[in-house]
């Protein structure tokens, strides 16, 4: 038996955690704005508007799947 305190016991070790960052297309192909990004806890998307001719506007979102945009939806227009 001693009485000597193990420092090894208490020691935590340090877990080095690395971030990587991706570039992901925008689904966006025309003038668009306000972009806004969510989640539902499951799901990524990405809502904006666009607009065409300076005259007609939408509201546009798409849905994150394997690492890229699908397709752009249009939620309204006018």
């Amino acid at each position: 038996m001693s009485c000597k305190n193990t420092a090894k016991d208490n020691i935590e070790t340090e877990k080095e955690t690395t971030v990587v960052i991706e570039s992901i297309a925008f689904p966006s192909l025309v003038k668009s704005q306000t972009p806004y990004l969510f989640s539902n806890q499951d799901d990524l998307f990405l809502s904006w508007q666009e607009t065409k001719d300076d005259s007609l506007a939408s509201l546009n979102f798409s849905k994150l799947q394997n690492d890229k945009f699908s397709d752009s939806e249009t939620v309204t227009s006018g």
